[in-house]
């Protein structure tokens, strides 16, 4: 798998995709931002590394409630990854 993911580029939808798709006639107020393993951390234990992706999705989040970027509040809510099961969790 290692040698094949190397090749491989994720396509990368951010904020201002997400706001062009939200503005483009729709009617949607808030969205709700579900895990889609990206943005882990770098380092630190392998079980807390999930856990900058629901950083980044509350940085979103933030930057939203200003309402610089409109009325609109993407990630208003967040569904991360949490395994219980893990000894360092």
């Amino acid at each position: 798998f290692s040698e094949m993911a190397k090749g491989w580029r994720q396509k990368v939808y951010m904020l201002p995709e997400l706001l062009d798709d939200l503005y483009s006639g729709h009617s949607v107020l808030q969205t709700v931002y579900v895990q889609v393993w990206s943005f882990h951390r770098a380092d630190g234990p392998q079980a807390f590394r999930p856990i900058g992706e629901v950083e980044f999705a509350q940085g979103v989040a933030a930057m939203c409630e200003s309402s610089l970027y409109g009325a609109a509040r993407p990630a208003a809510g967040i569904v991360g990854l949490c395994d219980p099961a893990s000894p360092s969790a």
